[in-house]
Protein backbone atom coordinates (compact mmCIF):
# COMPACT_ATOMS: atom_id res chain seq x y z
CA UNK A 1 0.00 0.00 0.00
CA UNK A 2 2.81 2.19 0.75
CA UNK A 3 4.58 1.74 -2.52
CA UNK A 4 0.76 2.36 -4.37
CA UNK A 5 1.40 5.91 -2.57
CA UNK A 6 4.52 6.92 -3.26
CA UNK A 7 4.24 5.57 -7.22
CA UNK A 8 0.73 8.14 -6.97
CA UNK A 9 2.87 11.23 -5.07
CA UNK A 10 6.02 10.55 -7.64
CA UNK A 11 3.47 11.03 -10.60
CA UNK A 12 1.61 14.03 -9.45
CA UNK A 13 5.13 16.20 -8.43
CA UNK A 14 6.05 15.13 -11.43
CA UNK A 15 2.95 16.13 -13.86
CA UNK A 16 3.25 19.60 -11.74
CA UNK A 17 -0.35 18.85 -9.64
CA UNK A 18 -0.56 19.20 -5.74
CA UNK A 19 -1.64 16.01 -3.40
CA UNK A 20 -2.72 15.89 -0.15
CA UNK A 21 0.52 15.11 2.20
CA UNK A 22 -0.56 12.20 4.48
CA UNK A 23 -1.23 12.81 8.38
CA UNK A 24 2.19 11.00 9.32
CA UNK A 25 3.94 13.50 7.57
CA UNK A 26 2.58 16.37 9.48
CA UNK A 27 5.09 16.12 12.61
CA UNK A 28 5.39 18.37 15.70
CA UNK A 29 6.06 21.71 15.85
CA UNK A 30 5.40 24.90 17.06
CA UNK A 31 1.64 24.37 15.79
CA UNK A 32 0.19 21.20 14.69
CA UNK A 33 -1.76 20.64 11.44
CA UNK A 34 -0.63 23.41 9.42
CA UNK A 35 -0.68 22.59 5.74
CA UNK A 36 -0.83 25.21 2.92
CA UNK A 37 0.38 26.12 -0.52
CA UNK A 38 2.80 28.32 -2.33
CA UNK A 39 0.41 31.62 -3.28
CA UNK A 40 2.88 32.32 -6.17
CA UNK A 41 6.35 30.73 -7.39
CA UNK A 42 9.23 31.24 -5.35
CA UNK A 43 13.02 31.73 -6.68
CA UNK A 44 15.70 29.92 -5.61
CA UNK A 45 17.04 33.40 -3.60
CA UNK A 46 14.35 34.93 -2.15
CA UNK A 47 14.12 35.20 1.51
CA UNK A 48 10.27 35.27 1.61
CA UNK A 49 7.58 32.24 1.46
CA UNK A 50 4.50 33.63 0.01
CA UNK A 51 1.48 31.39 1.17
CA UNK A 52 -2.30 30.88 0.21
CA UNK A 53 -3.22 29.92 4.20
CA UNK A 54 -1.61 31.00 7.61
CA UNK A 55 -4.36 28.84 9.65
CA UNK A 56 -4.24 25.56 10.98
CA UNK A 57 -6.61 22.60 10.17
CA UNK A 58 -8.72 23.63 12.93
CA UNK A 59 -8.87 27.00 12.33
CA UNK A 60 -6.57 28.47 14.20
CA UNK A 61 -4.47 31.95 13.00
CA UNK A 62 -0.98 31.88 12.90
CA UNK A 63 1.29 34.67 14.10
CA UNK A 64 5.22 35.03 15.46
CA UNK A 65 3.59 35.65 18.84
CA UNK A 66 2.20 32.18 19.27
CA UNK A 67 4.79 30.16 17.57
CA UNK A 68 8.06 32.03 19.01
CA UNK A 69 11.31 33.67 17.63
CA UNK A 70 11.42 30.91 14.18
CA UNK A 71 9.59 28.01 12.42
CA UNK A 72 10.89 25.80 10.32
CA UNK A 73 8.73 24.62 7.12
CA UNK A 74 9.61 22.02 4.53
CA UNK A 75 8.13 23.06 0.24
CA UNK A 76 7.38 20.41 -1.57
CA UNK A 77 7.95 17.41 0.56
CA UNK A 78 8.90 13.71 -0.85
CA UNK A 79 9.70 15.62 -4.30
CA UNK A 80 12.80 15.94 -6.07
CA UNK A 81 12.74 20.00 -5.16
CA UNK A 82 12.13 19.20 -1.34
CA UNK A 83 13.86 22.15 0.46
CA UNK A 84 14.05 23.21 4.15
CA UNK A 85 13.46 26.67 5.12
CA UNK A 86 13.21 28.58 8.66
CA UNK A 87 11.55 31.78 8.89
CA UNK A 88 12.05 34.20 11.87
CA UNK A 89 8.90 36.43 10.65
CA UNK A 90 5.29 36.71 9.26
CA UNK A 91 3.81 39.80 7.12
CA UNK A 92 0.00 39.48 6.08
CA UNK A 93 0.37 35.83 4.44
CA UNK A 94 4.27 35.45 3.62
CA UNK A 95 6.92 34.25 6.09
CA UNK A 96 9.87 36.42 5.94
CA UNK A 97 13.37 36.12 7.26
CA UNK A 98 13.69 33.09 6.24
CA UNK A 99 17.09 30.94 5.24
CA UNK A 100 16.91 28.62 2.50
CA UNK A 101 18.05 25.53 2.08
CA UNK A 102 19.23 24.02 5.36
CA UNK A 103 20.83 20.54 5.60
CA UNK A 104 18.71 17.55 6.69
CA UNK A 105 21.18 16.55 9.25
CA UNK A 106 23.08 18.42 12.21
CA UNK A 107 22.33 21.75 13.90
CA UNK A 108 23.66 24.78 11.42
CA UNK A 109 21.45 27.07 10.47
CA UNK A 110 23.59 28.14 7.73
CA UNK A 111 22.37 28.18 3.90
CA UNK A 112 23.39 25.83 1.60
CA UNK A 113 23.39 26.81 -1.63
CA UNK A 114 22.83 23.59 -3.13
CA UNK A 115 20.11 23.14 -1.32
CA UNK A 116 18.10 26.22 -2.47
CA UNK A 117 15.17 25.21 -5.27
CA UNK A 118 12.87 27.22 -7.46
CA UNK A 119 8.98 26.04 -6.62
CA UNK A 120 5.76 26.87 -8.52
CA UNK A 121 2.76 28.47 -7.36
CA UNK A 122 0.79 25.52 -5.79
CA UNK A 123 3.82 23.85 -4.01
CA UNK A 124 2.75 21.98 -0.54
CA UNK A 125 4.07 24.05 2.19
CA UNK A 126 4.39 22.04 5.70
CA UNK A 127 5.59 23.08 9.23
CA UNK A 128 6.79 19.12 9.48
CA UNK A 129 8.64 17.77 12.41
CA UNK A 130 12.16 18.22 10.29
CA UNK A 131 15.03 17.43 13.20
CA UNK A 132 15.42 21.01 13.74
CA UNK A 133 12.27 20.89 15.65
CA UNK A 134 13.81 18.42 17.79
CA UNK A 135 16.87 20.62 18.34
CA UNK A 136 15.15 23.09 20.04
CA UNK A 137 14.31 20.25 22.47
CA UNK A 138 15.61 19.95 25.77
CA UNK A 139 18.19 16.49 25.08
CA UNK A 140 18.35 14.62 28.66
CA UNK A 141 21.60 13.51 27.41
CA UNK A 142 23.79 15.33 25.37
CA UNK A 143 25.29 18.41 26.05
CA UNK A 144 23.57 21.42 24.69
CA UNK A 145 23.47 25.28 25.20
CA UNK A 146 20.48 26.45 26.42
CA UNK A 147 18.95 30.33 25.22
CA UNK A 148 15.69 32.19 27.18
CA UNK A 149 14.55 32.31 31.03
CA UNK A 150 13.84 28.66 32.57
CA UNK A 151 11.67 28.78 35.32
CA UNK A 152 11.12 25.38 37.78
CA UNK A 153 8.25 25.25 40.12
CA UNK A 154 10.75 22.95 41.81
CA UNK A 155 14.42 22.72 42.89
CA UNK A 156 16.33 20.97 40.52
CA UNK A 157 18.56 18.43 42.12
CA UNK A 158 21.60 16.54 40.92
CA UNK A 159 22.05 12.77 41.63
CA UNK A 160 25.24 11.54 43.85
CA UNK A 161 27.52 13.95 45.46
CA UNK A 162 29.26 14.97 42.48
CA UNK A 163 30.27 19.06 42.89
CA UNK A 164 31.06 21.75 40.49
CA UNK A 165 34.63 21.82 39.23
CA UNK A 166 35.19 24.84 37.45
CA UNK A 167 34.23 28.82 37.94
CA UNK A 168 30.70 28.89 35.84
CA UNK A 169 28.74 25.80 36.96
CA UNK A 170 26.19 25.77 39.79
CA UNK A 171 26.55 24.31 42.95
CA UNK A 172 24.45 22.21 45.21
CA UNK A 173 23.75 23.75 49.15
CA UNK A 174 25.67 21.04 50.70
CA UNK A 175 29.08 22.27 48.57
CA UNK A 176 27.94 25.79 49.51
CA UNK A 177 27.65 24.87 53.19
CA UNK A 178 30.66 22.91 52.75
CA UNK A 179 33.09 26.32 51.66
CA UNK A 180 30.98 29.09 53.11
CA UNK A 181 32.97 29.04 56.29
CA UNK A 182 36.54 28.64 54.79
CA UNK A 183 39.06 30.54 55.00
CA UNK A 184 36.78 32.64 57.65
CA UNK A 185 38.37 34.88 60.50
CA UNK A 186 36.84 33.11 64.27
CA UNK A 187 35.30 36.56 65.72
CA UNK A 188 37.33 37.89 69.29
CA UNK A 189 36.98 41.03 71.37
CA UNK A 190 38.48 43.21 67.95
CA UNK A 191 37.89 41.07 64.81
CA UNK A 192 34.69 40.18 62.89
CA UNK A 193 34.33 36.70 62.50
CA UNK A 194 32.31 33.06 62.99
CA UNK A 195 31.00 32.30 66.65
CA UNK A 196 28.74 29.74 67.68
CA UNK A 197 25.27 30.84 69.56
CA UNK A 198 25.44 29.01 73.21
CA UNK A 199 22.17 27.25 74.08
CA UNK A 200 21.37 28.33 77.77
CA UNK A 201 22.72 25.74 79.94
CA UNK A 202 26.51 27.08 78.01
CA UNK A 203 25.52 30.50 79.18
CA UNK A 204 24.81 29.14 82.79
CA UNK A 205 27.57 26.98 83.26
CA UNK A 206 30.60 28.96 81.87
CA UNK A 207 31.39 26.40 78.76
CA UNK A 208 34.62 27.47 76.96
CA UNK A 209 34.82 25.67 73.45
CA UNK A 210 38.50 27.05 73.08
CA UNK A 211 39.88 29.99 71.43
CA UNK A 212 38.71 28.65 67.85
CA UNK A 213 35.06 28.18 69.06
CA UNK A 214 34.04 31.36 70.85
CA UNK A 215 30.45 31.04 71.98
CA UNK A 216 28.86 34.32 72.33
CA UNK A 217 25.00 35.03 74.50
CA UNK A 218 21.79 35.27 72.48
CA UNK A 219 19.25 37.95 72.86
CA UNK A 220 16.30 35.41 73.51
CA UNK A 221 18.03 34.38 76.42
CA UNK A 222 17.97 37.73 78.41
CA UNK A 223 15.68 39.74 80.26
CA UNK A 224 15.38 42.67 82.33
CA UNK A 225 12.40 40.59 84.37
CA UNK A 226 13.55 37.49 85.38
CA UNK A 227 10.19 36.01 85.66
CA UNK A 228 10.44 33.04 83.54
CA UNK A 229 12.50 29.91 85.25
CA UNK A 230 15.48 29.22 83.36
CA UNK A 231 19.16 30.14 82.95
CA UNK A 232 18.65 34.05 81.54
CA UNK A 233 20.84 36.59 81.24
CA UNK A 234 20.20 39.46 83.74
CA UNK A 235 19.47 42.94 81.94
CA UNK A 236 19.08 46.23 83.70
CA UNK A 237 15.78 48.38 83.29
CA UNK A 238 15.86 51.39 81.73
CA UNK A 239 17.02 52.86 84.55
CA UNK A 240 20.50 51.55 84.94
CA UNK A 241 19.58 48.75 87.33
CA UNK A 242 18.70 45.17 87.90
CA UNK A 243 14.92 45.00 89.25
CA UNK A 244 14.32 42.81 92.58
CA UNK A 245 12.98 40.19 90.60
CA UNK A 246 16.18 39.26 88.80
CA UNK A 247 17.17 38.26 92.77
CA UNK A 248 16.24 35.35 95.19
CA UNK A 249 15.09 36.67 98.12
CA UNK A 250 14.09 34.01 99.80
CA UNK A 251 18.29 32.90 99.76
CA UNK A 252 20.61 33.71 102.28
CA UNK A 253 22.85 36.31 101.68
CA UNK A 254 26.41 36.78 102.87
CA UNK A 255 28.08 40.36 102.99
CA UNK A 256 31.68 40.63 103.31
CA UNK A 257 32.45 44.01 102.40
CA UNK A 258 30.76 47.02 103.88
CA UNK A 259 26.99 47.50 102.37
CA UNK A 260 25.02 50.60 102.38
CA UNK A 261 21.62 50.52 103.02
CA UNK A 262 19.07 53.67 103.26
CA UNK A 263 16.38 51.92 104.89
CA UNK A 264 15.91 48.02 105.52
CA UNK A 265 13.03 45.56 107.27
CA UNK A 266 14.09 41.99 107.82
CA UNK A 267 11.12 39.84 107.16
CA UNK A 268 12.99 36.74 108.81
CA UNK A 269 16.07 35.93 111.43
CA UNK A 270 19.32 37.61 109.77
CA UNK A 271 23.02 36.18 111.16
CA UNK A 272 25.72 39.13 110.91
CA UNK A 273 29.63 38.04 110.67
CA UNK A 274 30.01 40.96 110.56
CA UNK A 275 28.02 44.29 112.29
CA UNK A 276 26.12 46.61 109.75
CA UNK A 277 26.82 50.09 110.40
CA UNK A 278 24.66 53.11 110.61
CA UNK A 279 25.74 56.40 109.68
CA UNK A 280 23.05 58.36 111.61
CA UNK A 281 20.74 57.72 114.82
CA UNK A 282 17.53 55.73 115.33
CA UNK A 283 14.76 57.85 114.41
CA UNK A 284 11.79 55.25 115.98
CA UNK A 285 11.44 52.29 118.34
CA UNK A 286 12.18 49.07 116.25
CA UNK A 287 15.23 50.75 114.63
CA UNK A 288 18.71 49.27 115.36
CA UNK A 289 21.35 51.96 116.95
CA UNK A 290 24.92 51.99 116.52
CA UNK A 291 27.79 51.99 119.32
CA UNK A 292 28.00 55.53 119.75
CA UNK A 293 24.47 56.03 120.35
CA UNK A 294 24.64 53.72 123.19
CA UNK A 295 27.89 55.44 124.15
CA UNK A 296 26.14 58.76 124.72
CA UNK A 297 23.20 57.31 126.59
CA UNK A 298 24.56 54.23 128.76
CA UNK A 299 27.31 53.62 130.18
CA UNK A 300 27.80 50.21 131.83
CA UNK A 301 30.60 50.66 134.62
CA UNK A 302 31.69 47.08 134.45
CA UNK A 303 35.32 48.13 136.33
CA UNK A 304 32.60 48.51 139.65
CA UNK A 305 30.09 45.59 138.55
CA UNK A 306 30.18 43.10 141.74
CA UNK A 307 33.37 43.59 143.46
CA UNK A 308 34.10 44.49 147.66
CA UNK A 309 34.87 48.49 147.33
CA UNK A 310 36.21 48.08 150.86
CA UNK A 311 36.90 45.84 153.66
CA UNK A 312 37.55 48.32 156.94
CA UNK A 313 37.94 47.59 160.51
CA UNK A 314 36.94 49.94 163.19
CA UNK A 315 40.02 51.63 165.76
CA UNK A 316 40.28 51.25 169.28
CA UNK A 317 38.26 54.83 169.75
CA UNK A 318 35.26 53.33 167.82
CA UNK A 319 36.01 56.20 165.43
CA UNK A 320 34.25 56.57 162.24
CA UNK A 321 35.70 54.28 159.30
CA UNK A 322 38.08 55.12 156.55
CA UNK A 323 36.15 56.94 154.39
CA UNK A 324 35.24 54.77 150.75
CA UNK A 325 35.07 56.99 147.75
CA UNK A 326 34.43 55.62 143.78
CA UNK A 327 34.37 57.94 141.25
CA UNK A 328 33.47 57.10 137.95
CA UNK A 329 35.39 57.19 134.58
CA UNK A 330 33.59 59.45 132.70
CA UNK A 331 32.17 62.43 133.44
CA UNK A 332 28.19 63.81 133.30
CA UNK A 333 26.25 65.87 131.66
CA UNK A 334 23.86 68.54 132.19
CA UNK A 335 21.05 65.96 131.88
CA UNK A 336 22.50 63.09 132.73
CA UNK A 337 21.84 60.51 135.73
CA UNK A 338 23.33 57.39 137.59
CA UNK A 339 21.76 54.86 138.46
CA UNK A 340 23.47 52.37 141.01
CA UNK A 341 23.12 49.43 143.51
CA UNK A 342 25.44 48.04 145.69
CA UNK A 343 25.41 46.49 149.24
CA UNK A 344 26.86 47.70 152.95
CA UNK A 345 27.26 46.06 155.86
CA UNK A 346 29.02 46.29 159.32
CA UNK A 347 29.38 43.61 161.97
CA UNK A 348 27.22 44.88 164.99
CA UNK A 349 27.20 42.23 167.85
CA UNK A 350 25.93 45.42 170.39
CA UNK A 351 25.29 49.33 169.93
CA UNK A 352 24.20 51.08 166.66
CA UNK A 353 26.26 51.16 163.34
CA UNK A 354 25.68 53.85 161.24
CA UNK A 355 25.84 54.03 157.93
CA UNK A 356 26.31 57.71 155.66
CA UNK A 357 26.16 58.28 152.20
CA UNK A 358 27.49 61.12 150.26
CA UNK A 359 27.86 62.53 146.74
CA UNK A 360 31.16 64.35 145.49
CA UNK A 361 33.88 64.94 143.27
CA UNK A 362 36.55 63.99 144.74
CA UNK A 363 36.90 67.50 146.91
CA UNK A 364 33.04 68.87 147.79
CA UNK A 365 30.81 66.52 149.00
CA UNK A 366 27.33 66.81 150.07
CA UNK A 367 25.44 64.21 152.54
CA UNK A 368 22.92 62.20 151.00
CA UNK A 369 21.38 60.11 154.05
CA UNK A 370 22.51 58.73 156.99
CA UNK A 371 21.41 55.64 158.48
CA UNK A 372 21.55 54.23 162.02
CA UNK A 373 20.61 50.65 162.79
CA UNK A 374 21.36 47.91 165.29
CA UNK A 375 20.96 45.05 162.49
CA UNK A 376 23.99 43.50 161.72
CA UNK A 377 22.41 42.03 158.03
CA UNK A 378 23.64 43.90 154.98
CA UNK A 379 21.54 47.29 153.86
CA UNK A 380 20.74 47.23 150.24
CA UNK A 381 21.45 50.75 148.21
CA UNK A 382 19.02 51.72 144.83
CA UNK A 383 19.36 54.96 144.27
CA UNK A 384 19.03 57.51 141.02
CA UNK A 385 20.92 60.70 141.14
CA UNK A 386 20.04 62.86 138.26
CA UNK A 387 21.99 66.47 137.08
CA UNK A 388 18.75 69.09 136.80
CA UNK A 389 20.07 70.74 133.59
CA UNK A 390 23.03 71.46 135.59
CA UNK A 391 26.38 69.52 136.11
CA UNK A 392 26.09 71.16 140.03
CA UNK A 393 22.79 70.74 140.82
CA UNK A 394 21.02 67.53 141.31
CA UNK A 395 17.95 64.95 142.71
CA UNK A 396 18.45 62.32 144.46
CA UNK A 397 16.00 59.54 144.98
CA UNK A 398 15.68 55.93 146.23
CA UNK A 399 15.94 53.59 149.25
CA UNK A 400 18.12 51.67 151.31
CA UNK A 401 17.18 48.58 153.69
CA UNK A 402 17.63 45.31 155.27
CA UNK A 403 16.28 42.75 157.44
CA UNK A 404 14.82 45.72 159.86
CA UNK A 405 15.23 48.70 158.24
CA UNK A 406 14.17 50.55 155.39
CA UNK A 407 14.85 54.53 154.53
CA UNK A 408 13.33 56.04 151.22
CA UNK A 409 15.86 58.74 150.42
CA UNK A 410 14.59 61.32 148.52
CA UNK A 411 16.32 65.24 148.15
CA UNK A 412 18.93 67.47 146.09
CA UNK A 413 22.64 68.12 145.82
CA UNK A 414 24.48 70.82 144.59
CA UNK A 415 28.06 69.42 144.13
CA UNK A 416 29.79 70.27 140.94
CA UNK A 417 30.71 66.93 139.15
CA UNK A 418 31.62 68.43 135.61
CA UNK A 419 35.02 66.70 136.50
CA UNK A 420 33.89 63.42 137.66
CA UNK A 421 30.90 62.06 139.57
CA UNK A 422 32.03 60.25 142.87
CA UNK A 423 30.05 58.93 145.99
CA UNK A 424 31.41 57.87 149.06
CA UNK A 425 30.12 55.58 152.31
CA UNK A 426 31.27 55.94 155.68
CA UNK A 427 30.89 53.45 158.45
CA UNK A 428 30.81 53.66 162.33
CA UNK A 429 30.24 51.30 165.23
CA UNK A 430 29.74 52.74 168.64
CA UNK A 431 32.05 50.94 171.28
CA UNK A 432 32.25 47.87 169.22
CA UNK A 433 36.48 48.41 168.16
CA UNK A 434 37.46 45.67 165.83
CA UNK A 435 34.50 45.62 164.30
CA UNK A 436 34.75 45.60 160.04
CA UNK A 437 32.86 47.44 156.92
CA UNK A 438 31.97 45.71 154.01
CA UNK A 439 30.96 47.60 151.16
CA UNK A 440 30.15 45.93 147.73
CA UNK A 441 29.13 47.57 144.41
CA UNK A 442 26.35 45.51 142.87
CA UNK A 443 25.68 47.34 139.37
CA UNK A 444 26.67 51.21 138.45
CA UNK A 445 24.96 52.58 135.23
CA UNK A 446 24.93 56.22 133.61
CA UNK A 447 22.20 57.14 131.72
CA UNK A 448 21.67 59.70 128.88
CA UNK A 449 18.77 61.14 127.21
Amino acid sequence: MKKILSILLLGLLISGCSAPVPDENLGFSVASGYQTTLSSSMTSTQATVPVSAITTKIGDTLSMAVLGDKVFFTLEPGGSKEEIVMCTGLSSTTWTGCTRGLSSTGTSTVAVSANKKAHNSGAIVVMSNVHYVYEELTDKDSNETIGGVKTYTLYPEIAGSDNATTSRQLITLDQLNAVSIQGGATSTENQIGFSTLSTQIQMASSTDLGIENPLVLQAKYATSTCQVSGHYNPITKVNGKLGNTCLDLAESWIYTGDLSVASTTFMASTTWDILPEYTSDPAGNNEAVRKSYTDDRFAQLDIFSHVDIVSATFDAADAEATTTTKCLATTMGANDAIKFRMTEKIDVSSGNGIHALYLGNGTATSSIVTITSTDSSAFIWDLYIANRNSVSSQYITGIAQNATTQVYVAGTSAVDISSQFCFELTGDSSAQDGRTQTIHLLDAQIIRP
